[in-house]
């Protein structure tokens, strides 16, 4: 019993913190349409940006890990932006070759940078889509240096016909990065890498939150094995029971003063993963989601909370 209580822990931990599972969404989709348009017009960047506990990194490395079935295949690299630092350009490079998982590290910035260029371009190249996305997640704490030095690398790789596309995602601030380059003399980076914009939503509607559902019902984790089979409920369908879901937190929602009902996916991991648990607690042959379990479960993903960080512009650690 003690073991099976321990897996579940280990395993609701991974899925709330956004590395146990990865569901399909409608804002998935959106990014998805999204980055595929910026690439096919030949942009060198885009911003996507949103409050926190949206799903932004989860739904990113989705959209990137199946892109190809869009367009092709086109390499990346998840960069996380490292803040509270000052970075050299020669630690920036190197950072850079570590979130590449590059061999080599050594040598001075040029050294750094010639590698990381040569390595990006051969990957590029190979590819045949002769572009390397960068996915910069937390780029609200990229500093107006960075952008430099990037653009730096970008025109190396554009000697060789690669394009270098910096996909920047983060918080709601990251929308002033335009100011932020102008104010360091960096006139000619906003074009290069803001005039792109892409706001991340989260669920809005009781269509999407029954897809989404739906995604959770079938997925399996490990593979070969149903996700709610870790839980003793691989019976259950939690989208047969989404328009009350949909309710309760639309309900809180109201209650809050919210023009719109706006789910972020934390939330909805922690519902998924609180009622499951308190399913396993049961211990019947067949569980019962009851209106009870489902309106408690709902309260306890803090949802008001996250409505009260949003109105107040307050972001909480990121992410998922």
């Amino acid at each position: 019993m003690f073991e099976d209580q321990f897996k579940r822990a280990q395993l609701t931990q991974r899925v709330n913190s956004g590395k146990g599972l990865c569901i399909a969404t409608d804002p998935c989709v959106l990014l998805l349409e999204k980055l595929t348009e910026w690439l096919c017009d030949g942009a060198l960047g885009g911003i996507v940006y949103g409050v926190s506990r949206q799903g932004k990194t989860m739904a990113t490395k989705w959209v990137l890990k199946n892109i190809h079935k869009v367009i092709g295949s086109v390499p990346s690299a998840h960069v996380p932006i490292r803040g509270g630092e000052q970075l050299t350009d020669q630690k920036f490079f190197s950072y850079l070759l570590q979130s590449v998982k590059h061999r080599h590290q050594s040598g001075n910035a040029g050294d750094k940078r010639t590698r990381l260029c040569n390595f990006l371009c051969d990957r590029a190249i190979r590819s045949g889509s002769y572009t390397f996305i960068l996915f910069l997640d937390e780029a609200q704490k990229m500093l107006p240096l960075h952008y430099a030095w990037l653009q730096n690398l970008g025109n190396e790789m554009e000697k060789r016909d690669v394009r270098l596309f910096l996909l920047q995602v983060g918080q709601p601030e990251l929308v002033h990065v335009e100011t932020k380059l102008l104010d360091a003399g960096l006139v000619e980076l906003p074009l290069r890498y803001t005039e792109n914009l892409l706001e991340f939503p989260g669920i809005t509607s009781h269509e999407s939150l029954r897809e989404c559902l739906e995604g959770f019902d079938s997925v399996e984790s490990p593979p070969g094995i149903k996700f709610y089979s870790n839980y003793d409920a691989a019976h259950i369908s939690l989208s047969d029971h989404s328009k009350k879901i949909w309710q309760c937190f639309e309900l809180i929602s109201d209650n809050f003063g919210a023009a719109d009902c706006e789910i972020p996916m934390r939330a909805i991991t922690r519902f998924v993963t609180k009622i499951l648990n308190a399913l396993a607690k049961q211990k019947l042959e067949r569980c019962v989601v009851s209106d009870e379990l489902i309106q408690s479960s709902v309260i306890e993903t803090r949802f008001e909370y996250w409505l009260k960080l949003r109105s107040s512009g307050v972001a909480e650690t990121e992410e998922c």
